[in-house]
């Protein structure tokens, strides 16, 4: 009669294919036979790998992502581009001054009322802790202006619960100050010249016997 009894113990890690069957050794007691998409921790146990998740979609042209580490405990992901920066953190993009949305129009595409905005057509709102159309929650979204308090998303939420509150967030009384100008960029420096170089030829050449390399 089979007999089957569970196992704590990983701290061997995987066993090779040539140690399946070798129930006389000790690290068969102490390992497991495969291992996917899991981590082994040194005192036995076995934990899931860490991975990843969507955060973002780059929509407008070349990025690079660099890591920064401001302190010991404070480390980020910048998104780079041409005179801009976007930083990541915790999962997530870093977002600025989180404003109440005050009224939805539940329309295609829908319409948000948020006083003094302050947005520019293009620019990005995250949506999180609506009540009513949650499914705008979690969600990136470009915006379109129609006024200083006002604007649309490309979403059709003809379909949507309606709005029935907005946790936390800022009404604001009057408009925000400007963004600072982006930084001008520089123009592109030629390459320099080839330096002139010689040697290598067939002309005579001179040689000093006692002349050495000290």
């Amino acid at each position: 009669m089979a007999f089957r009894s569970g196992q704590h113990n990983f701290s061997k890690g995987v066993l090779t294919e040539e140690l399946w069957g070798r129930v006389d050794i000790a690290p068969y007691n102490a390992a497991v036979r495969q291992g996917t998409n899991v981590l082994i921790l040194k005192y036995g146990g076995l934990t899931k790998r860490p991975g990843t998740r969507f955060v973002y979609e780059i929509t407008d042209g070349l990025k690079r992502l660099l890591p920064f580490e401001g302190a010991l405990d404070a480390s980020y992901a910048l998104l780079m581009g041409q005179a801009s920066m976007r930083p990541a953190a915790l999962g997530g993009m870093v977002l600025e001054e989180k404003l109440t949305v005050e009224a939805l129009t539940l329309t295609d595409p829908v319409q948000i009322t948020a006083s003094f905005h302050g947005f520019e057509d293009g620019d990005e709102v995250f949506f999180q802790e609506l009540d009513g159309p949650i499914e705008l929650n979690g969600r990136v979204l470009p915006v379109t202006v129609i006024d200083d308090d006002n604007f649309t998303v490309p979403v059709d939420g003809t379909g949507y619960a309606a709005l029935a509150s907005d946790g936390g967030g800022i009404i604001r009384s009057g408009a925000p100050a400007a963004p600072p100008a982006p930084p001008a960029v520089p123009p592109v420096v030629p390459p320099p010249a080839d330096p002139p170089v010689g040697g290598g030829g067939s002309g005579p050449h001179w040689y000093d016997p006692d002349y050495h390399i000290p």
